[in-house]
């Protein structure tokens, strides 16, 4: 059970994912007022999962071209089909692909959202790393996540970590490991909720 939530597929991995885009939803409302006011030309979505993300911001910026990304299957299948709209105006494109080995081009993209997701990457330097190379000079990488260690919430979080096989990392950890990449960063937490939000930029 706990790779259906890193990798989805089946059945099974369909009602995941229908969870995922209504229990996430108010966490990337929140995450992406933080790049609202920006007008990127071209996005991409790191582990879009059901695509509620790839909805929200094909509205906010109705005149970007979006990229799904994700390592499921089911998650790119359930993407195109929910976001039906965009892809039958040529405004999305998704495809099967790792965040340790981005399949685009160097500097593609002006804004790169990665929420909820970060934690089950492999080697997640190289992952930020990518990303950064990816990403336009001047884009924006934005990193959001409903859990970071905290003692009020270590309980929960052990919890999460056991039940979805995830690794939770320190935000000092985060942010020093995004500007190792290049990056410069701004964190911003919701403490009571336990939220995080890493708004990273190129250049």
């Amino acid at each position: 059970m706990v790779s259906q939530f890193g990798n989805p597929s089946g059945f099974v991995g369909r009602m995941v994912l229908k969870g995922m885009n209504n229990g996430h939803a108010r966490l990337t409302d929140w995450g992406l007022a933080y790049v609202s006011e920006s007008k990127p030309a071209s996005i991409l979505d790191i582990g879009c999962g059901g695509g509620m993300l790839i909805g929200k911001i094909g509205k906010l910026f109705p005149e970007a071209k979006i990229q799904g990304m994700d390592i499921s299957d089911e998650s790119v299948k359930a993407t195109r089909k929910n976001n039906a709209d965009l892809v039958a105006a040529s405004r999305l494109k998704v495809v099967v692909g790792s965040a340790d080995a981005l399949p685009f081009e160097k500097e593609t993209f002006n804004l790169i959202t990665a929420v909820e997701t970060y934690f089950f990457w492999p080697n997640l330097e190289k992952c930020f790393a990518d990303a950064y190379e990816t990403l336009a000079v001047g884009g924006t990488f934005l990193v959001v996540s409903e859990a970071y260690p905290h003692p009020d919430f270590d309980k929960r979080n052990k919890k999460y970590a056991d039940k979805y096989g995830i690794r939770i990392r320190e935000n000092d950890d985060m942010v020093r490991m995004l500007k190792n990449c290049g990056f410069s960063v701004e964190m911003h937490t919701v403490p009571e909720k336990n939220w995080v939000a890493f708004i990273a930029k190129k250049g």
